[in-house]
């Protein structure tokens, strides 16, 4: 009798064992004859009920697979790396499927792992490492683990269509997507060139920091870059032109900004940029800090104070209270010794004085700084809109008209004149009250205000008061017309408790 020993195929059986997940759930197994690009069976699905015309109906699902077998406890397998960015840039949804016989042919365990992230990353990493190492795709392997979690057994073709139904119809859009982000999270490409003769190392800190525009490049090159790994041939080389930076945010801060003479002091929130040269040598250290409305340029190596170059950009949209805060600062800085502090993670890093060339004389920006402090009185912080912003050209462009605001609702004294059919003052009228406002860009500022007649003369058919000091008795920030607010501003001026001894004519300029 011959004696034979029974050894079963077990690459075929797994195949076999996944043909039969596939039957379980409708599918319908095409094994490839020659496994020649990494894949051992397309599975195809028939097209699914849909309430679209046959032709219009996406066709069912087809994905492609990878069949290993293994008898091992090690729960792995080894791909050609060919293969395996073959996986990667092919349209359709690819599957490696694991079949382990650990405990023999009768109880399989079958494990899939759809090729998605973060195995692109794994196998377009290694397809640049081995690029970079001039080292062909076909000769280098990689490894796929499985967990525990990847076991489906029966379920295998059941899972991979669930996933495949997941993207709806948008698969090879989403994965050429995904593959196209992948590896460029740090950096995209690296290069080198050779600046100008006007361009010195402080000038290149400067422009790395966004602090200049540009500068000028006699040769440059540039190579793609992909998980930090250059490719082997230039995109750009040997061009002249120029070269601008954008700068990356390092970590955020608080600027404290305190006149020398009474200790007042404002706040505000800014962003910190280092430059990124590396092996830059510490006399060219220098930081950036953007905040709302101010740009500096701290220079902090190689001495014991700290150099500040400093811009606001006036024409900027900011809220009403960074409005107020950037007036402040501008009209400290043409009248007032100042020293600015810069805060981070609750110790200051750097301080030293400061010190600007303003375009507008200082005398325009106290005055801007008072209207705008008088404005800011009007409501509370919880009260003023964020939106619209104001930029501080529109402030100072409006200066007349803030002028005129700021006499009838503060000045000491006013007189006015209206029409009216009869005298409307009689013996026992002590007060006027009326609305105030002033409308900047699409804010409305609102003040109602109470003062004392002190006199009052009835000519034909003309009213003239003299009115003492200002009482304001109610303000407001709105956003739009006074005319948008008509009926707002009758009903506070109607519901003023009465004041012994204000006996008030009350003014209501609009019929709600």
């Amino acid at each position: 009798m011959i004696k034979r020993h029974y050894e079963p195929d077990w690459a075929s059986l797994a195949e076999t064992m996944l043909k039969g997940a596939a039957q379980l759930v409708g599918g319908n197994v095409n094994r490839t004859t020659s496994d020649r690009f990494g894949w051992d069976c397309i599975i195809e699905f028939d097209q699914g009920e849909s309430t679209l015309p046959p032709d219009l109906a996406p066709p069912g699902p087809a994905m492609l697979v990878q069949v290993k077998s293994s008898r091992s406890r090690e729960r792995q397998c080894r791909i050609k790396l060919s293969n395996a960015l073959r996986y990667v840039q092919h349209p359709l949804p690819y599957f490696i499927v694991l079949v382990g016989f650990q405990d023999g042919p009768e109880k399989p365990a079958i494990y899939v792992k759809h090729i998605w992230k973060p195995l692109f990353e794994q196998i377009l990493g290694a397809a640049r490492q081995a690029h970079k190492e001039g080292v062909h795709l076909h000769r280098r392997q990689i490894v796929i683990k499985f967990d525990e979690e990847d076991r489906a057994d029966n379920d295998a073709v059941k899972f991979m269509v669930e996933t495949v139904d997941s993207f709806g119809h948008c698969y090879t859009k989403d994965k050429q997507a995904a593959v196209s982000a992948t590896g460029y999270n740090d950096v995209v490409a690296v290069g080198n060139f050779t600046v100008g003769p006007n361009v010195d190392p402080h000038t290149l800190v400067d422009a790395s920091l966004g602090l200049i525009d540009a500068i000028d490049v006699r040769s440059f090159q540039l190579s793609d870059a992909r998980f930090g790994l250059a490719g082997t041939v230039p995109i750009i080389e040997g061009k002249e032109g120029l070269v601008s930076f954008r700068p990356h945010k390092v970590a955020e801060c608080t600027c404290v900004l305190r006149r020398k003479d009474t200790r007042e002091q404002i706040s505000f929130d800014g962003e910190v940029y280092a430059p990124t040269i590396p092996n830059l040598p510490r006399e060219y250290w220098k930081l950036r800090i953007t905040t709302p409305f101010l740009n500096i340029g701290l220079r902090v190596g190689g001495s014991t104070t700290s150099d500040f170059s400093v811009s606001v950009d006036t024409e900027m949209g900011l809220s009403f209270n960074q409005l107020v805060e950037a007036a402040t600062l501008r009209a400290w800085l043409g009248h007032h010794p100042l020293t600015l502090q810069v805060w981070l993670n609750g110790r200051v890093v750097s301080q030293g004085h400061m010190g600007i060339d303003a375009s507008i004389k200082p005398d325009t920006w106290s005055s801007v700084h008072e209207y705008l402090r008088l404005l800011s009185s009007l409501a509370p912080a919880s009260q003023i809109p964020k939106e619209p912003k104001l930029s501080v050209m529109q402030i100072v462009d409006s200066r007349y008209s803030l002028e005129q605001f700021r006499r009838v609702v503060a000045g000491p004294e006013l007189e006015i004149s209206f029409q009216f059919d009869s005298d409307p003052i009689g013996h026992d009228v002590s007060h006027y009250i009326a609305p105030y406002h002033i409308e900047i860009g699409e804010i409305c500022f609102l003040a109602i205000v109470e003062r004392p007649i002190a006199s009052s003369d009835y000519r034909d058919s003309t009213v003239t008061l003299a009115l003492g000091p200002p009482d304001i008795l109610h303000g407001a920030i709105l956003r739009g017309r006074a005319e948008d607010h008509a009926r707002y501003i009758a009903t506070e001026i109607d519901q003023l408790p009465d004041r012994p001894g204000h006996n008030a004519l009350r003014f209501v300029p609009w019929s709600p």
